[in-house]
């Protein structure tokens, strides 16, 4: 009605349709459907490489039934594969992964990529049946990405059956939105570096995707300083969660973002990587590429290292 649809899948909450047809964004879901579609979309840009995340299927995590689930994200990640099969260079497929039943997450894990060919497996950050990200049936799928050379890429799922921060606070989708993302992150930031799992997994990546970046150099700062005085609750750490952070984490942001020199300065400008969010209703199209390089406060190393060393790195480990 009126463009909008309620959501029933989670948090009962009124949200965009196909994100507001009336915005004139139904087109850039057309240009996505296909990949020869959106490999002209690419080469207009200037993008030569895109990590592909679900949209729709980001409730799959939420789907508790033992024999359902596990077909729903293999259907996912077989669709996937298909729809990046034309060029599997430039498009790159961030596997679906069942974190309901541990054991299986780690099989899919490794289908996806050793048989599949993804190149990221997706994470969702809402705890199921209490576990956070460190809890210890997670740990061979941790062990399993860092030996496949493929990073953890946290993404939160609003409308998820899942706790979610802010889903029972607002009944206003705008109000949940505007807290999931940012506080759902800082939380699995929270779970995988004080946890240890970043001390256990050295060779480990994680991105956290679509949150935007000013977050981070608060969260550490606190991180930094709990770690510190709560030091007999985490004799595991060996580092400050700074230390873990900058060398094993990458963090995405919003195009304007104004605090992204700041986070380059403070955390480090290797943290940083593009990303487009196409063809969400929000994303910044066309033009996104062109966006950043006329952005006055980046120099153009910063500007290289975010587009492309960066997610060079995050992807592939170069």
């Amino acid at each position: 009605e009126n463009g909008n649809s309620t959501g029933n899948d989670g948090p009962a909450s009124r949200f965009p349709l196909g994100f507001i047809p009336e915005t004139g964004r139904q087109d850039l879901l057309q240009l996505a459907a296909a990949a020869e579609t959106r490999l002209k979309v690419m080469d207009e840009e200037g993008i030569d490489k895109v990590a592909l995340f679900p949209t729709h299927a980001l409730r799959l995590g939420g789907v508790r039934h033992p024999q359902l689930a596990p077909a729903l994200f293999r259907a996912y990640n077989n669709w996937l594969a298909e729809h990046c099969a034309p060029n599997k260079d430039r498009l790159l497929g961030v596997a679906m992964i069942p974190l309901q039943e541990p054991d299986l997450a780690v099989k899919e894990a490794e289908r996806a990529v050793a048989e599949l060919g993804h190149r990221g497996l997706f994470i969702s950050p809402h705890p199921v049946d209490d576990r956070n990200l460190d809890h210890p049936s997670y740990e061979a799928l941790w062990h399993l990405a860092a030996e496949l050379n493929v990073p953890a890429l946290v993404h939160v799922s609003t409308g998820i059956r899942l706790p979610t921060a802010g889903a029972e606070r607002f009944d206003r989708y705008s109000l949940f939105h505007l807290h999931a993302h940012p506080m759902e992150q800082m939380t699995a930031a929270a779970s995988l570096i004080l946890g240890g799992v970043l001390e256990r997994h050295p060779r480990l990546r994680v991105g956290f995707m679509e949150a935007g970046c000013g977050w981070v150099p608060y969260w550490l700062e606190r991180m930094d300083e709990h770690a510190e005085n709560y030091r007999f609750e985490l004799p595991h750490l060996r580092e400050r969660p700074s230390v873990y952070f900058r060398r094993q984490c990458f963090v995405s942001f919003e195009l304007e973002e104004r605090a992204l020199p700041y986070v380059a300065e403070t955390v480090g400008a290797e943290t940083l990587v593009f990303a487009s969010d196409f063809p969400h209703h929000d994303c910044f199209f066309p033009g996104a590429v062109e966006k950043i390089r006329q952005r006055a406060d980046l120099d153009t190393e910063l500007v290289s290292a975010i587009l492309s060393d960066n997610p060079g790195r995050l992807y592939f480990g170069e």
